[in-house]
Parts: C-alpha cells; sequence; structure tokens
C-alpha cells in the first residue's frame, strides 16, 4: 500500500522531512506513477502485464524475480546517466546487464 499523505506532485520531492518513511513515501508513489503508465501503454498494445513490489537491492531483486519466474527476457528503461550522476548514483540496468543470466534488453528514455 502507498502512503499517500505526502501527495506526488512536485512538492514532495522538497525534503524537509528526511525521515525513511517519507522518502520511502515520495519512491514508492513516483514508482506508482511510473508503473501505472506503463500498464497503460502495454494495455493499448494489448499486452498483459502483472506487478510486483518487493524491497532489496533493486538489480539483485530484479534478477532473483526473473529467475523465480523462469521469464526469457528482462526488458529495462534506463535514463542514459552518464559521467558523475552515474558514478554516484550507479546504474540499476548496468548491474543487471552485466550480472544477470537471463538476456537484457535497454530501452532508453
Amino acid at each position: 500500500m502507498i502512503d499517500t499523505r505526502y501527495g506526488c506532485g512536485p512538492e514532495s520531492c522538497i525534503l524537509s522531512d528526511t525521515s525513511p518513511e517519507r522518502i520511502k513515501s515520495i519512491l514508492g508513489c513516483q514508482g506508482d506513477t511510473a508503473i501505472k503508465y506503463i500498464e497503460g501503454l502495454a494495455k493499448k498494445e494489448g499486452i498483459h502485464t502483472e506487478r510486483w513490489i518487493v524491497e532489496g537491492h533493486p538489480a539483485e531483486e530484479i534478477m532473483r524475480l526473473a529467475e523465480d519466474l523462469s521469464v526469457d527476457l528482462i526488458i529495462m528503461g534506463t535514463l542514459g546517466s552518464s559521467g558523475i550522476e552515474r558514478f554516484l548514483l550507479g546504474s540499476v540496468a548496468d548491474r543487471v546487464i552485466r550480472n544477470s543470466r537471463i538476456p537484457v534488453l535497454t530501452v532508453r528514455k
């Protein structure tokens, strides 16, 4: 369940409250918005989607879930970060590409 008491709009990015609960709420809300967008695109194309929400290290959880579900292909979006931003934040897609036993297709935003 997404905690929406802080909202999802631009105002939610002003972090006067940096508690773990606030940050988790904001990230959950933004993630839910992104998932709904992708589900909408898939629905328009007649593609069935399923949603799993797990906690942990993103790359590790993506690979674990893909193996548990015996998927044939992992498809991931990328933001195309480079330079210092990529160095500081890391890249989930990069980690999955480098470590997955399952083929990975990336789509750049």
